[in-house]
């Protein structure tokens, strides 16, 4: 199984027993901020485009892939992938999650070069890993 988005010409192999949520299913998660599936990055600020889970949906401690596009072009602090990441980090800094970061580097995928940050959260006594990759 393999999930492909046209607009952004990405693709990746679905692990085996995973789930591909519906855009109903993104829609009950995300809620209002779903809402703008169909519509095109120009028009809203954040697209959701997959969401892939390991267990049901519901379920607790799920390990996921969830992809998101978002439009920066009001944001004027923000010229690389890099940047796009230390100001998540800060805005993830500002939550009482208590966050922890690696340094921001950089990998390739599919022979283009990517950011990369990995992070580490301990929430309500489970440690959550994360990783958050841009282009």
């Amino acid at each position: 199984n393999t999930y492909y988005n046209d607009y952004f010409g990405i693709s990746f192999t679905v692990p085996n027993g995973w789930t591909v949520a519906t855009r109903a299913q993104i829609q009950q998660i995300f809620g209002e901020a779903a809402k703008a599936l169909s519509s095109s990055l120009d028009q809203t600020k954040v697209l959701y485009l997959t969401l892939v889970t390991k267990n049901a949906l519901g379920t607790a401690e799920n390990p996921n892939i969830n992809m998101v596009a978002e439009n920066i072009s009001g944001a004027a602090s923000i010229k690389t992938p890099s940047d796009y990441l230390e100001a998540s980090k800060a805005l993830l800094k500002q939550t009482a999650n208590g966050y922890t970061f690696d340094d921001i580097n950089t990998t390739t995928l599919s022979g283009s070069e990517f950011a990369i940050m990995h992070m580490k959260v301990d929430y309500q006594g489970k440690e959550t890993y994360q990783t958050q990759i841009c282009t």
